[in-house]
């Protein structure tokens, strides 16, 4: 049994806020910013991560990366396909890991973990993703 408690009480302000969280509103993230870009690299300041972590922006999905070294003040990263933004927000998601599922069964999965083609037959699928690998 649960004694209610008054409505503006700490108890009940904070059960409100708990009720309310949006995680993509309201969770706090810490991340860095792209100070330099070259070719196959980018250089991060500010940002708390590890080699191997992988770092995301959120408002641009395809703008993720590796760390690959770090040192006292800003992290090396390789960009994945896109080219990192010079000011571009970079946050840290952690390691790579891996969840396979049962829908991955007979599909071929990217280095995302994204199935390669919808629909398609596996032969499809490798030409797909691997172009070059099946002989003609």
């Amino acid at each position: 049994m649960s004694v209610p408690s008054p409505p503006n009480s700490p108890l009940s302000r904070l059960a409100r806020l708990v009720e309310d969280f949006e995680p993509r509103r309201d969770a706090l993230s810490f991340g860095g910013t792209v100070r330099e870009v070259g070719a196959g690299y980018a250089r991060v300041a500010g940002i708390d991560a590890n080699v191997g972590d992988i770092l995301f922006n959120n408002s641009d999905a395809r703008l993720r990366a590796e760390v690959v070294q770090i040192d006292k003040n800003e992290a090396l990263v390789a960009p994945f396909g896109a080219t990192l933004l010079l000011g571009a927000r970079m946050y840290r998601r952690g390691p790579p890991s891996i969840a396979p599922t049962t829908n991955w069964i007979g599909r071929v999965i990217n280095a995302f973990q994204s199935p390669c083609g919808e629909g398609l037959p596996q032969r499809s699928l490798v030409a797909l993703c691997l172009p070059g690998f099946l002989p003609a």
